[in-house]
């Protein structure tokens, strides 16, 4: 599988669906052409970090 060269641990932390639900949200996003895929995942990224040190 292509993506397993990407999976990265943190996905099955203390926090998976902050993190999980942002990115697929922004990748959706991305791959409807509403943004380019760069900038989703940093959105992706930032909105995730906010949740999180919200829940902290």
């Amino acid at each position: 599988m292509a993506g397993v060269d990407y999976a990265t641990s943190w996905q099955v932390g203390q926090y998976p669906a902050a993190i999980v639900n942002n990115f697929d949200n922004q990748f959706v996003s991305a791959l409807l052409g509403q943004q380019p895929l760069k900038q989703a995942m940093l959105r992706a990224e930032n909105e995730a970090n906010q949740q999180i040190r919200a829940m902290e």
